[in-house]
């Protein structure tokens, strides 16, 4: 029997019969939706995604009044996971017990509710709570209503906040005075300053309590990691350390030793100002922040030169990570009502205070800095003599040698030196810092040590051969 499409169950003539291969639509015909300008495809998932006219809204106001996306920090919310960006030789350390106690401060001026709540709980979730005595937040008179409401709501009914002191001081402060303020207000033996957009990564403070603990003049930093200001995607940073220019701007720049051991401190001749932990009462000896500073700017560096000048010690703890938003533009002024802009304005009382003779660099550096006011520096003057702290030149000849001064070559090429050691070199031929030079002789004899199979050979056994003056016998002391 020949059958026909008409046969079998399927008595609906061929053409109308349902194929389940053919009701399929044609991947390649179907409709596809990209991103704006692009022919990348739109991920549903997409945490970012714009879906309608309020998240748009809630984009645009952020971008414009925080200089990041509101909408994406919306969505994740009070707290999140993030990679633990340590190195491995970070893992496995313990830390003592009895570490000090620690009071964070965190001060804000008109700062997004959720970015600000978040710095929040990464801080209590990602610390023991036996080492945070409180969280000192502190309002710099935002002008945002709605956002204080909210926050001042969410302290009294989340039992999670209640180690967060909030403060609203009576007149706008500006950042430095804000900190001056909450530092006064702590309670803990060690102050750590926040920003108000970052998140605390896994064991961010027990390495900062650790150091401190070793001596109470020592001052440290977390390594800053980064936090895309577009999709707040968390990635870490390298290992780098603060410098600055003639202008008192801060700079990242390379190390000048190769890195041997990823959980060492690092010294750093400045700090980047926005995290870093100082034990309390040495915060107040050393005097403070200049409260003669304005608004922002500048006071990274001034601290920075009272800590190295007047006795204390500045590092980098690589074993603690904190996020910080890192936005391409900042959404609020740092122009007072004069119409003066505080930054060149307080790098000028800056430079006055501590450059001494190479303040001519800095008039070189930053055309008509000298027509405007450093204000009275009498105090400063004062408490630089009271502390006994060291001149400029002590500090670029022991702390920051590689700051190039200009019309200095000699400067210039020990630069370059420093950074040709930076990189690769096989371990027989790399170029060290030899502090000594010696033969190594047995007493009772003419004999010296040597290798057996050569100089170059690593993991080579000694032997006892005539005392010659050749490089076999040569052996080197170096500061490491």
């Amino acid at each position: 029997k020949v059958e026909t499409p008409n046969d079998g169950k399927n008595k609906k003539a061929f053409m109308f019969r349902e194929d389940e291969e053919e009701s399929k639509v044609r991947d390649d015909l179907k409709p596809k939706l990209v991103y704006r300008g692009t022919d990348k495809e739109i991920d549903p998932n997409d945490i970012g995604l714009v879906k309608n006219a309020e998240d748009k809204r809630v984009m645009d106001e952020g971008y414009k009044n925080f200089a990041y996306n509101s909408l994406v920090s919306k969505r994740i919310g009070f707290h999140r996971e993030i990679n633990d960006t340590r190195h491995q030789h970070c893992l496995d350390k313990t830390f003592p017990e009895n570490l000090p106690t620690a009071s964070v401060i965190i001060c804000f001026y008109n700062e997004d509710f959720y970015t600000l709540l978040r710095s929040v709980f990464s801080v209590i979730r990602r610390s023991p709570p036996d080492l945070i005595k409180e969280i000192i937040l502190v309002n710099d008179h935002s002008d945002d209503k709605e956002l204080i409401e909210k926050v001042e709501n969410e302290l009294e009914t989340n039992l999670e906040l209640s180690i967060v002191r909030f403060f609203t001081p009576e007149e706008r402060l500006g950042l430095i005075r804000s900190r001056i303020f909450g530092a006064r207000k702590a309670l803990g033996d060690v102050l750590v300053f926040l920003d108000s957009h970052i998140e605390a990564n896994v064991e961010w403070l027990q390495p900062l309590l650790t150091r401190i603990k070793e001596s109470r003049t020592n001052v440290v930093t977390p390594v800053i990691d980064v936090i895309n200001p577009d999709n707040f995607g968390y990635k870490p940073s390298p290992l780098v350390r603060g410098g600055f220019n003639w202008g008192m701007n801060f700079k990242w720049e390379g190390l000048t030793k190769r890195v041997e051991r990823f959980d060492e401190p690092i010294p750093s001749p400045a700090m980047a100002g926005g995290l870093f932990a100082m034990d309390r009462e040495y915060f107040t000896e050393l005097g403070e922040y200049d409260p003669g500073l304005d608004i922002w700017g500048g006071e990274n560096i001034e601290i920075s030169f009272r800590i190295w000048m007047c006795g204390g010690r500045l590092d980098i703890l690589p074993c603690s990570r904190v996020g910080h938003v890192f936005r391409k533009r900042r959404p609020y002024t740092s122009t007072d009502e004069r119409g003066v802009d505080t930054q060149d304005r307080n790098a000028l009382r800056v430079a006055r205070v501590w450059l001494g003779d190479h303040i001519k660099h800095f008039y070189s550096a930053i055309t008509g800095v000298e027509t405007l006011s450093p204000g009275d520096l009498t105090e400063r003057f004062e408490l630089k003599e009271k502390l006994k702290c060291k001149d400029f030149s002590w500090y670029l000849n022991y702390v920051y040698p590689e700051l190039e001064i200009p019309g200095m070559e000699e400067r210039k090429g020990a630069k370059e030196k420093v950074e040709k050691l930076n990189k690769y070199e096989r371990w027989d031929q790399r170029s060290r810092n030899y502090t000594r030079s010696f033969q190594i002789k047995y007493a009772p004899s003419s004999l010296c040590l040597e290798p057996i199979d050569g100089v170059g050979s690593k993991g080579s056994f000694v032997k006892l051969s005539s005392c010659l003056r050749s490089k076999k016998q040569s052996w080197y002391q170096t500061d490491r």
